[in-house]
């Protein structure tokens, strides 16, 4: 396994995590579904547990 399959993941994952704010569409419908979803009332805290899932 060379260094590239070994780290790919990561990669993919922090590249993810860097446009995730620019994608509006896909964040507000992650954010609608957290909150509808009842895990919290609270816009910025499914916010942030949009971004880390």
């Amino acid at each position: 396994m060379n260094f590239i399959d070994r780290h790919a993941y990561d990669w993919g994952s922090a590249f993810a995590r860097f446009l995730f704010p620019l994608f509006r569409k896909r964040r507000r419908t992650a954010v609608d579904n957290i909150l509808k979803a009842g895990i919290t009332d609270d816009p910025k805290e499914a916010d942030r547990i949009a971004r880390a899932s």
